[in-house]
């Protein structure tokens, strides 16, 4: 009788095993999924709160004039504040989103085409991060690129993390980091510093970009 109760014991916990296993699988199935959901919405709201910041710098004739590209760094003055030279565009954007250019700390961040920490790390009240370095969009701090026509031009790196507790994480540039370029003339496309074809770069988020939502650039 006690052999019997204990072999009827030990099929239960097997089958409690089985059960648990199957349940933790599927519910680690369904994190992921609700991971990858949430960080694409946030991306998307990041990439349209950018895409209006720069459309209101690009159409502002206070900022720029209507014969001028981005890559006009001359001094104006806008509220009692100058802009100009090489932070201008950083400073004017960062004030389109809301953001105070003078808080900021250090992040990773691409500038041209080195990753390194810098100082011009940004976050919005929403918990997003912009890392957008100085540039005159002649030859500072530009990145070469090919967009979805397949034209090669010079962007300026603009690194976001839609996920402010990430920059606590080692290594936290290549799997967390999401890559925009911005032309001399406002064109926008998606950049990347690693190779996404090699299984070990497959979760990293710069990999997934293009998956979130393309960009199609008409000009």
């Amino acid at each position: 009788m006690t052999i019997q109760k204990k072999a009827f014991s030990a099929a239960e916990l097997i089958i409690g095993i089985v059960i648990l296993a199957f349940v933790s699988t599927t519910l680690l199935r369904v994190l992921n999924v609700n991971h990858e959901h949430v960080q694409k919405i946030k991306f998307q709201n990041a990439l349209t709160s950018f895409k209006m910041a720069l459309e209101n710098v690009l159409i502002n004739p206070l900022y720029y004039s209507s014969s001028a590209d981005l890559s006009d760094v001359s001094l104006i003055n806008i509220d009692d504040e100058t802009f100009g030279g090489d932070t201008k565009f950083r400073e004017l954007v960062l004030k389109e989103l809301g953001i105070d250019f003078r808080g900021r700390f250090e992040c990773e961040i691409l500038e041209g085409d080195n990753v390194g920490v810098s100082g011009n790390c940004y976050k919005q009240d929403n918990g997003t991060i912009w890392g957008i370095p100085n540039t005159d969009f002649s030859t500072l701090n530009l990145k070469q690129a090919q967009n979805s026509l397949g034209s090669v031009s010079n962007y300026l790196p603009i690194t976001i993390y839609v996920d402010p507790e990430v920059i606590q994480k080692t290594d936290y540039f290549e799997q967390n980091a999401i890559l925009l370029g911005v032309r001399s003339d406002g064109v926008l496309t998606v950049l990347n510093t690693i190779d996404c074809d090699k299984e070990e770069n497959q979760a990293a988020l710069q990999c997934h970009t293009k998956d979130y939502l393309t960009i199609t650039n008409k000009r």
